[in-house]
């Protein structure tokens, strides 16, 4: 597995044509309005976004916002091949991590839940203080099927580790 971390602040998630909007600490990617008032940046708004995951629109589509404080973070597939973003509280430094997601069970009250659209293939994780163009050489990338889910965030509290799992299910 792949992973990244930000700096202090919140990580984005974007799909990669979508992901140069994004100016980070640079600037706004969506025209000011009444909700960004007082936000000078696409940081702030992801600073000031609520829960583990949120999404924030931009000229062209949104950002999912990994929020709440700055994990380490990775993508993983089940056997299934659902896709799930693993935030890591806490584990033990020799941990088998894939052995350990495939063996936490789908939580049927979720912590939260939001619906997504994503209409192309890749999508990135990076830093949300980092305009998009600068954020490339340090971020995940993955592949998703395009179109509509429902993105659910769980608490798992394992012996060997304390994670987040925001898991992707497909609408039909």
């Amino acid at each position: 597995m792949e992973w990244t971390k930000s700096a202090g602040g919140p990580l984005i998630c974007v799909e990669s044509k979508l992901s140069d909007q994004w100016k980070g600490i640079d600037g706004l990617s969506t025209m000011p309005d009444s909700s960004t008032t007082g936000i000078a940046t696409d940081y702030d708004r992801a600073c000031k976004a609520k829960g583990y995951l949120s999404a924030i629109d931009m000229m062209k589509g949104a950002a999912l916002i990994l929020g709440d404080m700055p994990l380490e973070t990775g993508v993983w597939k089940n056997v299934s091949n659902q896709l799930v973003i693993v935030r890591v509280f806490h584990i033990d430094a020799n941990a088998d991590v894939p052995s350990m997601l495939a063996s936490i069970a789908d939580d049927d009250r979720p912590l939260e839940s939001i619906n997504v659209s994503f209409r192309s293939r890749t999508l990135v994780i990076s830093d949300s203080a980092l305009p998009g163009s600068e954020a490339k050489a340090e971020s995940i990338r993955f592949d998703i099927a395009p179109g509509k889910y429902r993105v659910t965030t769980q608490l798992a509290k394992l012996a060997r580790a304390e994670l987040l799992l925001h898991r992707f299910y497909r609408d039909s």
